[in-house]
């Protein structure tokens, strides 16, 4: 039985565990069910115990937010031997695996996607001026790791061009929604629908949506906007007053945190998804939309663009613009032929996408590159 030791900021069960967290446990479970012997290390929790098993594999608690980079490296140089192989997931901070010679060729680097113009969003000057400047240096030392893995062409070639020239193989995204039987997609809300989906943070830009709300309501004032999750708050503020201001107010709905159930049934019902982030890795939502049978209009941006195919599954916006999306939007929206091309397109992107074949390609990187 091979054994492999997983080094992760958070586990599934963590508070704050996101879409990283949910990509680690399907890939780490689906290892453990195919016979592989999996010991996850990440920071604890309020309530967390120290030891845990989850979906049958062993998980190691220990250090915070930061101090976790720290006990983490301790636990592999102490524990290294022990396994078989080693994955060092990269979200922002390193668990700097990489000073391990003697276990180098057994080590693996997994990164969703970088930050770069992220830090500009989130943290204020000069942090943000930092935090740019450093992910390159905190990155380079993985050149001589056995291989990288990641979820996007964008990201291997933000890779690339950080310096980063060994092997790097992507490892596509899991959907784990079912899809919908095509006779379901049909029911929309009565008036064109927009839906956005997930955590409300400057770097999504989720003003690029409520001004083209603004733009759409001028020939469709009909039109709806749903804000679906929940986020900073002082974030959220500012695009209500946004909202205001545009005089859309009226036509916007901000949920907060909602059901599953309910997520779904707005995706299901709404005309579009609509993502204008500054940088994914993959865009896990245009998916889970898609398996509903909704198309997605996102913004041209990395791992965004991986994920929508141009008029296949969505709309890849030529100039990230409001007014381009808007009249994007009414093209394919006013055109029921189009529209329904581009249900179709979606129902059969999102078939290629499931777990099992997720933990299929990262058992196949393992095996490829260890001769297991």
């Amino acid at each position: 039985m091979k054994k492999i030791l997983w080094l992760s900021r958070r586990d599934i069960k963590h508070p704050a565990a996101g879409g990283a967290e949910g990509y680690c446990n399907i890939v780490i479970s689906g290892l453990a069910a195919k016979g592989y012997e999996l010991t996850l290390f990440c920071a604890s929790f309020p309530g967390a115990s120290a030891e845990d098993t989850i979906d049958g594999y062993r998980v190691v608690r220990k250090g915070g937010a930061f101090s976790v980079f720290r006990h983490g490296n301790v636990y592999a140089r102490e524990h290294r031997h022990e396994y078989d192989a080693i994955v060092d997931e990269i979200n922002t901070i390193p668990f700097f695996t990489h000073k391990f010679k003697d276990t180098r060729r057994k080590t693996f680097v997994l990164i969703h996607q970088l930050a770069r113009e992220i830090w500009f969003y989130q943290m204020p000057f000069p942090l943000s001026l930092a935090g740019y400047i450093a992910e390159p240096f905190l990155l380079r030392p993985y050149r001589k790791i056995n291989a990288v893995v990641t979820v996007s062409d964008s990201t291997r070639a933000s890779l690339r061009e950080l310096g980063l020239k060994g092997d790097i193989f992507i490892v596509r995204e899991p959907l784990i929604l079912p899809l919908i039987p095509r006779k379901d997609t049909m029911e929309k809300y009565p008036a064109l629908n927009l839906a956005y989906l997930g955590r409300i943070m400057p770097s999504k830009r989720v003003e690029e949506i409520v001004k083209t709300m603004a733009v759409l309501v001028k020939t469709e004032p009909s039109a709806r906007l749903i804000v679906m999750g929940g986020g900073e708050k002082a974030y959220t503020a500012r695009l209500k007053k946004l909202a205001v201001k545009l005089g859309v107010s009226g036509q916007i709905d901000f949920t907060g945190y909602i059901t599953d159930y309910q997520k779904s049934t707005h995706l299901r019902l709404s005309h579009f998804l609509m993502m204008t982030s500054t940088r994914e890795g993959w865009g896990m939502v245009v998916n889970e939309a898609n398996a509903r049978g909704t198309p997605a209009v996102v913004y041209d941006a990395p791992g965004l663009r991986d994920s929508v195919k141009d008029g296949v599954n969505g709309i890849l916006c030529r100039t990230n613009t409001p007014e381009e999306a808007a009249r994007r939007i009414l093209e394919f929206y006013r055109d029921p032929k189009a529209y329904r091309a581009l249900q179709d397109g979606s129902l059969a992107d999102a078939a290629t996408f499931s777990p099992r074949i997720t933990v299929d390609e990262f058992e196949q990187v393992l095996i490829s590159r260890l001769g297991w």
